[in-house]
């Protein structure tokens, strides 16, 4: 093993510094990594395109350093894929051009393409599809490209342009029949319209709004409001251990507000009049330890709503329950009263 070359890559040195050290290319570390493996984890782009025109060899990998940040429990992404997933385009454009193998499907059903999608990098895509790769590969659970530029959470409307102006599927739907258009979650006004623009050009319209539930939404969690309420919930509750969760229930409007200031991005473009916020989760009973809220959902019921909990970082995969009944909730007395509890808060969201 070269470890002074290693060292380098560390530093992220400069092609002269490097220039001395280019030897045992695919000697690897204590962690099993060559030194191309090791710059393409650490996003070193410079010292990778250095490594590529030495001879490096831009192969498929399956043993990485675990990620222990990341939300993906994948060991054998190619370096291209790595590349993409940790957010270095010009890294990966570099291994393209240099002949890494663009059609690898890793163990969680996604190729570079996916990846590159869901990231919004354009410039990746089109060198993809360049070389051969479908612009409407599916992915393991079967989305293509364009479902994932349209769900990511900074979408870009020219990306989804161009995946449409290279024939992909525009008007592919989900097991449950949704169009594209019902799939664009993120709440930014001004990149939701823009990505919604695209996809009605193309005859792809939102559905109208159904009926407004946030009455009812109220009227159901009414009795518990101005209340301390606990529920002992199992360990499938934000991953946590069997605890006592506090809620806080509320006017949807107040909610609205709060969520819309604090967590616009992650709130991922439900429509409230079929999402509600009805209240906020602690861990306490002070209502200012807040660490998630709670919805009730009634996209699969007109009679029944489901609940959705979730945290502020996990918006995109909220823990459901069948019903409120489901969680058991008990009483406690009064909570104590901010001093803008009582004012009116009847003003809805555009």
């Amino acid at each position: 093993m070269n470890q002074a070359l290693f060292d380098a890559i560390t530093k992220d040195d400069d092609e002269d510094s490097l220039e001395d050290l280019l030897t045992d290319l695919e000697g690897k570390n204590q962690d099993g990594l060559t030194p191309l493996q090791y710059a393409c984890n650490l996003k070193a782009y410079m010292c990778a395109n250095t490594l590529l025109k030495a001879g490096a060899k831009p192969v498929v990998s399956s043993t990485w350093i675990a990620d222990h940040d990341s939300k993906l429990d994948v060991d054998d992404q190619s370096l291209l894929d790595r590349a993409v997933y940790r957010g270095a385009p010009e890294l990966a454009k570099c291994l393209i051009a240099n002949g890494a193998r663009t059609d690898w499907m890793s163990s969680n059903g996604w190729a570079a393409i996916h990846y590159a999608a869901s990231s919004g990098f354009a410039e990746v895509c089109a060198q993809l599809v360049e070389r051969g790769v479908p612009v409407d590969l599916k992915s393991g659970d079967g989305e293509t490209p364009l479902v994932l530029a349209v769900e990511a959470r900074r979408p870009s409307a020219e990306l989804v342009q161009w995946f449409i102006d290279h024939g992909a599927d525009v008007h592919v739907v989900d097991q449950e029949g949704n169009s594209l258009a019902a799939r664009v979650k993120t709440s930014i006004r001004e990149w939701r319209k823009a990505i919604l623009d695209v996809l009605a050009a193309h005859g792809v319209k939102e559905a109208p709004p159904g009926p407004d539930r946030t009455t009812e939404s109220y009227e159901l969690v009414q009795a518990y409001v101005g209340q301390k309420v606990s529920a002992a919930l199992d360990g499938t509750l934000f991953g946590h251990v069997p605890a006592t969760f506090w809620f806080f229930f509320g006017k949807p409007a107040s909610l609205k507000a709060q969520l819309k200031d604090d967590f616009e991005d992650e709130v991922r473009g439900w429509k409230w009049t079929e999402v509600v916020p009805v209240g906020s989760v602690s861990f306490d009973d002070d209502k200012h330890h807040t660490v998630g809220w709670l919805f009730l959902d009634w996209r699969k019921s007109a009679t029944s709503p489901s609940v959705l909990i979730t945290t502020s970082d996990t918006f995109g995969d909220p823990t459901t329950i069948e019903s409120l009944a489901v969680l058991k909730l008990q009483t406690h007395g009064p909570a104590p009263q901010d001093e803008d509890d009582d004012e009116d808060d009847d003003d809805e969201d555009e």
